[in-house]
């Protein structure tokens, strides 16, 4: 027997999907699987933290340029 925690999302709906990796001694084909699912979601500091991205400030040359695509590419949209 082997014990594999991972942590699922459960909706509002109440369903929950997951995908996890089996260990490579484990062989193909049918296995009975128990699910234990504690009853208080996991606290922030254990769930996967967010990426923190720098920011730059940028500003254009031209106070009139523009970055929309027609701007970019023109009328045949190249």
């Amino acid at each position: 027997m082997k014990t594999i925690e991972i942590q699922v999302n459960v909706t509002l709906e109440g369903t929950a999907f997951a995908e996890f990796q089996i260990p490579s001694d484990i062989s193909p084909g049918i296995h009975n699987a128990v699910v234990v699912l504690d009853e208080s979601p996991c606290s922030k500091s254990f769930a996967k933290k967010a990426l923190k991205l720098t920011t730059y400030p940028i500003a254009p040359l031209n106070p009139h340029d523009t970055f929309r695509r027609e701007d970019i590419y023109g009328n045949d949209g190249r």
